[in-house]
């Protein structure tokens, strides 16, 4: 045994000494005891055993002397120190502590410091007192124990010794100039690591250093107070409304580039169009493409008006029993030209037909949203499949491709508002990133979930959806999206319709569609005007539109409901550019008896038409 550690040696030097003193071996075991710390043990507890082996595991770690704190009545503070053999290593520890007279009364300045401490325990902030040049932590507060881990051990310490990210942080320097000049310091959002069990933590912290000035001369600096205010939870709201923020403004970027490639395609052929430069084939080619980029824009906003409806809550449902299959056929066959001009390879297997509950309309837009990303995404002569299977409680649909795949870092934001995966100007695909958000809250409205898998960029993307069986029973005739309006324009020979618009162009759309459907055709830019046609009782149909200047839509059919019969029963149709679901319910409830937005197609307003003269069966 080494000389440090005789134990007779021990005796006779420290046995009858007033403080405490213990000397513990370096893997924990209890070598020496006196007199006075075997009295402390038992008064102090389970408090005072913890700050031995507290102590003991400090200094054997750091390999120097450590001051701790103790939580106990009989002892406040432990000195601690190593024991080190001939090549100066640590092979004990002697912990000296001054043991208090628990039979006195506190003195002045223990009842003061006690005192103080209950103060600053209950203040809202991290308190610490640091005293002398080498700001050695003298007092910390509960709030401070609970936050940073490591604090119980700081007292009697260093802070030059402690927090190597706070020292590049300046924070001891900030330190020495309070100290140095007696000039209050406040430094704000300092991040701090903590290592927590779980891993370690990010916290953001603002300090105010305070100096403490001497008694007897104001002038001299005996320490500084530093009080550090956790503002994490604000930071971090901040940094999320300011990458929304960001998210937002890419976003608006991108719309204003979607909506203008459209138009611009539409206003350059317009223009060539209607000057006479283009003949034959290249009139055919031009018409084509204000076609095509019409409905381009029109799917644009469409995607906006559904998340704007889901942003408020009113993205809407109708109940039905639908035919997945059918919908997958209809959707995968609006696809295939889109395909067939990238010479993508477009399967469909369809493993079972399941019968879902939902509505057809949105459904199909789900799929369709599906489909149109993945053929966006494959390069040319690559592979799209949709499949169609059963289980035991749901059905399920799966788009998969062997495109551009995802990075796995994206995976959990796909169905994020704002998201894409590149939002640059060199970007290669199109669209508005919002499809996505608005399928996914589509099927969660249904009962379903959607969910995205890749296993990295240029490695394919699986999109699949679960859907709840429909719990109706099963119909002759499912609800489908293929049973639309294509069976044929209806004719409309002898049936009188008046069309209110104040927009010239759109006026003469409709009148010149419904004339070549063999309808009669009046038309008026004002409700007034209207109202007087109407009173003449010449009107079999009413077409107005809802957003007009002095008398809108609204207020028109209002009076026209109101007018003696049999004016007050002239069928009428709605055709706006308003497309909300408010917007809808708004017209019927006011008096329309079909409600169709704007822009026209020329089937669907024939077939309404049609439908409110009693020509067709609903």
């Amino acid at each position: 045994m080494h000389d440090a550690l005789h134990i007779p040696t021990l005796a006779a030097c420290f046995g009858e000494s007033a403080e405490a003193v213990w000397v513990i071996r370096r893997e924990g075991r209890l070598c020496f005891a006196n007199v006075a710390a075997e009295r402390s043990a038992s008064l102090g507890g389970p408090a005072l055993a913890a700050a031995l082996e507290r102590a003991r595991a400090l200094v054997v770690e750091r390999a120097e002397s450590a001051r701790v704190e103790v939580e106990s009545g009989v002892v406040r503070v432990m000195r601690a120190s190593p024991v080190r053999d001939v090549e100066g290593r640590v092979i004990a520890v002697t912990i000296v502590a001054t043991v208090r007279d628990t039979t006195r009364a506190p003195s002045p300045v223990e009842r003061e410091r006690a005192r103080l401490q209950r103060i600053v325990d209950h203040a809202p902030a991290l308190v610490a007192i640091l005293r002398g040049p080498d700001h050695v932590y003298e007092l910390i507060n509960e709030r401070f124990k609970q936050t940073i881990p490591e604090a119980r051990s700081l007292i009697g310490t260093s802070a030059r010794a402690h927090r190597t990210d706070l020292v590049a942080q300046q924070f001891v320097a900030r330190l020495d100039h309070v100290h140095k000049t007696g000039e209050a310091y406040e430094s704000v959002e300092v991040p701090r690591v903590i290592e927590r069990e779980d891993g370690p933590e990010t916290i953001y912290l603002t300090f105010v250093f305070q100096p403490i000035l001497r008694e007897s001369d104001r002038s001299m600096v005996d320490g500084v107070v530093t009080f550090a205010f956790d503002v994490t939870e604000s930071v971090l709201a901040r940094k999320q409304v300011e990458e929304t923020s960001r998210a937002k403004d890419e976003f608006l970027s991108t719309l204003s580039h979607e909506l203008r490639t459209p138009l611009n395609a539409i206003v350059g052929w317009s223009h060539l169009l209607r000057t006479g430069a283009l003949q034959g084939t290249q009139m055919q080619r031009a018409l084509e493409a204000i076609d095509r980029n019409a409905k381009v824009q029109k799917r644009l906003i469409d995607d906006l008006l559904d998340f704007s409806r889901m942003v408020s809550g009113k993205l809407g449902v109708n109940d039905g029993v639908v035919d997945l299959a059918e919908l997958v056929t209809s959707a995968v066959d609006s696809i295939r030209p889109a395909a067939e001009a990238k010479r993508l390879q477009l399967s469909t297997r369809l493993e079972a037909r399941p019968l879902v509950s939902g509505d057809p309309d949105r459904l199909h837009q789900v799929i369709a949203n599906l489909l149109s990303n993945a053929t966006k995404f494959t390069g040319p002569r690559g592979r799209v499949e949709v499949v169609v299977r059963a289980s035991e409680d749901h059905a399920e649909l799966e788009v998969r491709d062997d495109g551009v795949g995802i990075d796995p870092t994206l995976l959990p934001h796909v169905f994020e508002r704002y998201r894409q995966a590149d939002g640059s100007t060199t970007r290669r695909h199109g669209g508005l990133g919002l499809g996505l958000a608005i399928a996914r809250a589509i099927v969660e409205m249904h009962g379903g979930r959607i969910e995205a898998w890749s296993e990295g960029i240029g490695r394919g993307t699986s999109m699949r959806v679960s859907l709840p069986w429909s719990l109706e029973p099963e119909r002759d005739e499912p609800a489908s999206i293929g049973v639309r309006l294509r069976a044929g324009v209806p004719r409309l020979a002898g049936v009188r319709v008046l069309v209110v618009d104040d927009e010239i162009d759109a006026c003469v759309l409709a009148e010149t569609v419904l004339r070549r459907a063999g309808a009669e055709v009046r038309s008026t830019s004002t409700a007034a005007r209207a109202l007087e046609l109407l009173d003449e009782g010449e009107v079999d149909v009413l077409v107005s539109d809802l957003g007009m200047p002095e008398l809108d839509g609204i207020t028109l059919i209002e009076r026209v409901r109101a007018l003696p019969p049999p004016a007050c029963r002239v069928p009428a149709v709605a055709l706006t550019g308003y497309a909300r679901v408010e917007d809808r319910v708004r017209a019927v409830d006011a008096g329309y008896d079909a409600f169709l937005t704007k822009p026209l197609d020329v089937d669907a307003l024939a077939l309404a038409v049609a439908r409110a003269a009693g020509r067709v069966a609903e």
